[in-house]
């Protein structure tokens, strides 16, 4: 019995040496992130890289509800009276009601525009400073993708520059403390304007998306965003600029007016050949926008 016993523990003991000697490889010391990845590991091929300018459209359609109802379409409207900011009460959407009676203050007021906008902007940030390492892209495609994080960073900036003014402008993203000078409305949008024609002059967007890629930046939204900008800030100087890039879109044949106006605003009207932009979002149907 006791050489049993013995000989069983021997076995038992041998067993173990062998699972703990074949578990000492490399693989059962490298560790794994389990939730995120280090920035600097993320970047390894074009395919994360597509992800991170995916995630750079994503907050577009944040607007519509990110813990407050900030609809930019909505908000704009109740600031310039066309339509009356109503409810049951003032307690009703109370924020909606400070902005639209223009009592609303540094806490109480619309900020998840802000939050929603610099989110953006610190994602298109991400594909910029991390396009040129990713190793495989064609110079094709990286200047398409530099040019669309370009303009989403312009546009983002825009919404920022018309609900505040002035604002913390900046290029890249910042490091601690994490501090921005905050820019008068004059400089933020020679900054937004500059940056469109930029990624303009590039000559990588198309100036109109072609099928399955409806919602991606092209050409002609850049133009109307520069156009947009140009004509809130009434520089004339910049006037002709923008007149021939309308004029460039009319050239291209690739958008029309639509017989009846009122389609455009029916789900079956959207992408349709007047539409130069819009924003997509996913319903349980599929995508939409």
């Amino acid at each position: 019995m006791k050489k049993a016993i013995i000989k069983t523990t021997i076995i038992a003991l041998g067993s173990l040496a062998a699972v703990v000697l074949s578990a000492c490889t490399d693989d059962f010391v490298t560790v794994k992130h389990n939730s995120s990845e280090p920035l600097d590991e993320y970047f390894i091929d074009e395919g994360r890289m597509y992800q991170a300018l995916t995630a750079a459209y994503d907050p577009l359609e944040w607007f519509d509800y990110f813990y407050q109802y900030d609809n930019l379409n909505l908000v704009s409207d109740i600031m310039a009276d066309d339509i009356y900011c109503g409810g049951s009460n003032e307690g009703d959407q109370p924020i909606l009601v400070k902005t639209h009676y223009y009592t609303a203050t540094s806490t109480d007021c619309c900020n998840q525009i802000w939050v929603i906008a610099y989110s953006g902007i610190n994602r298109a940030c991400h594909v910029l400073e991390n396009l040129d390492r990713v190793a495989g892209m064609s110079d094709e495609h990286k200047a398409r993708y530099r040019a669309e994080a370009t303009v989403l960073k312009a546009y983002y900036y825009t919404i920022l520059w018309k609900f505040w003014g002035n604002i913390p402008y900046y290029d890249q993203n910042l490091t601690a403390p994490y501090l921005a000078a905050q820019l008068g409305h004059d400089e933020v949008y020679e900054h937004i304007v500059s940056r469109l024609e930029e990624a303009i002059a590039m000559k990588s967007l198309p100036m109109k998306a072609s099928a399955g890629e409806e919602g991606r930046v092209t050409l002609a939204m850049a133009y109307m965003l520069y156009a947009e900008a140009v004509m809130y800030q009434n520089d004339t100087s910049r006037y002709a600029q923008a007149l021939s890039y309308m004029k460039e879109i009319i050239a291209s044949k690739q958008y029309a007016l639509m017989n009846d106006f009122a389609e455009i605003w029916k789900e079956s009207g959207e992408w349709c050949s007047e539409s130069i932009w819009e924003i997509n979002y996913v319903s349980e149907g599929g995508a939409r926008s």
